[in-house]
């Protein structure tokens, strides 16, 4: 059975803030290096899902202190 979904229904665009919350989830610091140095404005990103932290107060939650 052929699948058919194109490939540009699986391409997303993902944020910067999702980006860099996914590479604080996955503990993934040179990831997480890489957004910051390409998107310093995005560090500061509150997240109104989780009351409005930011990507650093996550970090600091799941005790990541090499990115926190």
């Amino acid at each position: 059975m052929k699948n058919n979904i194109s490939n540009d229904s699986l391409s997303t665009n993902v944020t910067v803030p999702v980006r860099l919350r996914r590479a604080i989830h996955l503990n993934d610091l040179v990831l997480f290096k890489r957004i910051v140095k390409n998107n310093p404005e995005k560090l500061q990103n509150p997240d109104l899902e989780d009351n409005g932290n930011t990507s650093l107060h996550l970090a600091t939650k799941l005790g990541l202190q090499e990115i926190a």
